[in-house]
């Protein structure tokens, strides 16, 4: 999987902007973020409100609305977990 230099650097300002969310976070900060990419919510938010069409599905910790059911209900789609070390990555399947 090779990005683009452009798509890399794009990738790699939405890294740096999640991380500066979190370091504000830890530090007693607040956050709030609209962010399509489930792999980017895992693995720098706390807790999640699932949207669809304007209508809150679900909300809670990241761990608990993030499920493959409760994904394939917001996207109307199969989509599914795979393992990279510790943390997961979602696909859609065709």
């Amino acid at each position: 999987f090779c990005l683009s230099r452009g798509l890399g650097d794009v990738y790699k300002r939405q890294l740096l902007a999640m991380r500066l969310m979190r370091e504000h976070c830890e530090a007693g900060g607040g956050a709030l973020a609209v962010v399509h990419d489930l792999n980017l919510v895992e693995g720098f938010f706390d807790d999640v409100v699932a949207l669809r069409e304007g209508e809150v599905m679900a909300s809670g910790e990241v761990s608990e609305v993030l499920g493959e059911g409760m994904l394939e209900e917001l996207y109307g789609a199969p989509i599914r977990a795979a393992r990279d070390g510790a943390r997961r990555v979602w696909t859609l399947t065709p």
